[in-house]
Order: C-alpha cells, then structure tokens, then sequence
C-alpha cells in the first residue's frame, strides 16, 4: 500500500527481463518448485524510480501478494479495488492478489527483501491474527497489458487457521471469502470483473486444494 501523493517518484525493485527470464517468458502460472525466479530478483535485481519502470517493459517490477485462503471450507479471501488504489488502471476490479512492489525500505529488514516486502505489505493491507510465516506458492507473468508487461508476481500463500482477515487498506472494499465455484461463476457472468492476475490464480489454487 502507497500514499498516492508522489507514488511514482519512489523506488522501487526492478530486474532486466533478459536476466529474470533466461530459458525465455512464460504466460500464467509457474509453481516455485520449478525455476527459481526468488534467487535471479535477489541477485541481480535494483531500485529505480517507479514513474520509469512503469514506462520500460525492458524490466521487471517484482510485486509480492498475499493470496489468503482457508482450506477447510476451500475458500479464498477475495476483495476490489477502490478508486483511490495504487494502480489506476484496475480500479473497480476484484482480486484475491494483495500485495504491492518492493521498495528500498524492505531491504533493512531481517529477512530477504522479497520476504519484507510481502511481510509490509500484509500487514499495510490485511489485518489478521497470528500470520503464518512467509509460503512461497510460485510466480505469475502475463505480458498482455499495459500493466501486467511491466510487472512480475512473486505470490505467498497466507493459510489461516480460522477465517477471519479484515481489510486496513482503504482502497480496498467487499474483502470476503470466497469458494472457487463462487470465483469461476464470477468469471462466467462478469469475465471483466476479476483482474488478470486473480483470473490466472484460480486453476493452482483449485488444485491446492485438497480432493474430498
């Protein structure tokens, strides 16, 4: 989460597309047992400002997100974006994807400056108690759009141990849990409802889940 007032003057974590996709891009998911796309950001990643990286599809601007769920019920905590939200551009849209870029204040934390960053931004955004610890789950890329080609989702898994998750960001609103048929109908009636990256997050939560 960001004060909208001179977002885009601040730095934030940017790696050069060539480096982070060395075997070539991909579109969709990518579990992290597969490439280790965490160890290139870490090596050989830097800061710069946001109004440029947003401007240069040469790099890619790393976003750390919180995808809550609770298995139990198999439900995913899912929440839309209010007008004053960071990213103009997915104003009105749902999303289970909560998280933000890294910035050069995440690098004077304890744990690695992805972990930090995911770390801040949960607890900017989401209110719950007793968090697990940090769950890499795996990355998402889709050049599609304006704002995805420039962006790269390094997205951590947030099990509860009871559903209970409430919303601090006030650009977020309706944050509720959600089962994933509710989430598939949704993109059935309302295709533009979803952003694109909740959308891509429904088939490797769905097969998360546990089979009953």
């Amino acid at each position: 989460m960001q004060n909208p007032e001179n977002k885009f003057d601040r730095k934030v974590l940017v790696i050069p597309r060539e480096t982070l996709f060395q075997e070539g891009s991909f579109s969709g998911f990518r579990a992290a047992g597969t490439i280790d796309y965490r160890s290139r950001i870490l090596a050989s990643s830097s800061f710069t400002r946001r109004g440029d990286a947003e401007q240069d599809p040469r790099f890619k601007q790393p976003i750390c997100c919180a995808v809550v769920l609770y298995r139990p019920s198999k439900t995913v905590f899912f929440c839309q974006k209010l007008k004053g939200a960071s990213e103009s551009r997915l104003h009105g849209t749902w999303s289970c994807c909560i998280g933000g870029h890294v910035e050069e204040e995440d690098a004077q934390g304890p744990r690695d400056i992805l972990e930090q960053g995911f770390v801040r931004e949960r607890d900017e955004e989401l209110e719950i108690v007793d968090p697990p610890p940090p769950h890499l789950f795996g990355y998402l890329n889709d050049d599609s759009t304006e704002v995805s080609k420039v962006h790269f989702g390094v997205m951590y898994l947030v099990e509860l141990a009871t559903p209970v998750c409430r919303l601090r960001d006030t650009t977020l609103a309706h944050g509720s849990f959600r089962s994933i048929d509710e989430i598939e109908s949704m993109i059935t009636q309302q295709p533009q409802a979803l952003d694109d990256w909740a959308r891509l997050m429904i088939k490797p939560l769905k097969e998360h889940f546990p089979v009953v």
